[in-house]
């Protein structure tokens, strides 16, 4: 039976400022009205020890599910097939050799934001058949569940109505995108995906078996 001791909270501070502010009047250039504003809604978390539990801080050891592991497993399960077993025993390996665990031993701070780049989730940014297709929580520092979410308007650029023309359109979305070079307005087909190489990726795929 396993010995669990539960810790937290870790608490963070969530702050967010309006950044890269434009007004513009749309497409016609001959009106001077400021109808529209564009900005960049950036967020930026803090760790507050005196809202957390007594004593923790970011570099708290903790074990939880890895989510890497369990996601490729899972991801290996549904796809099958050939492929699917070869992806099944790689991770074998790496639990009977110890290169990663299913319930793994990291920090608060890189689990939420500093990243891990060990074990699965290594291997996940190496391995030909998952590198190109990792979802947004994969970055340049591995996997953080809060990656791409610290100090960035990322997913958060947005044109509004100032309400100038008209005052029951104030505050009203008209443009949304990944960022300033990429609004629509067609909120639906609005780009918000995340680059990693010369992938465009909002989730994680694998090719059929």
């Amino acid at each position: 039976k396993p010995n669990l001791k539960e810790r937290g909270p870790y608490t963070y501070q969530e702050d967010m400022v309006k950044k890269d502010l434009k007004w513009s009047n749309g497409s016609d250039a001959s009106n001077d009205t400021k109808q529209f504003l564009e900005f960049g809604q950036y967020k930026t978390y803090t760790f507050l020890p005196n809202n957390s539990c007594t004593g923790c801080t970011e570099d708290d050891q903790v074990r939880m599910l890895n989510m890497p592991l369990a996601g490729l497993m899972a991801k290996f399960v549904e796809l099958g097939g050939y492929g699917g077993q070869g992806g099944l025993n790689a991770v074998e390996t790496m639990l009977k050799n110890g290169t990663d665990e299913l319930f793994a031993l990291t920090t608060v701070g890189d689990f939420l934001f500093r990243g891990i780049k060990t074990g699965a989730a290594e291997w996940m940014m190496i391995n030909g058949l998952t590198s190109n297709r990792l979802p947004p929580v994969f970055r340049e520092n591995g996997f953080a569940l809060f990656n791409g979410k610290q100090d960035t308007s990322e997913n958060e650029c947005y044109q509004v109505e100032t309400g100038q023309e008209d005052w029951e359109q104030h505050t009203v979305i008209t443009k949304w995108g990944k960022d300033s070079q990429s609004l629509s307005e067609d909120l639906s087909k609005a780009e918000t995906c995340t680059w990693i190489g010369k992938y465009c990726q909002t989730w994680w795929t694998l090719p059929d078996a």
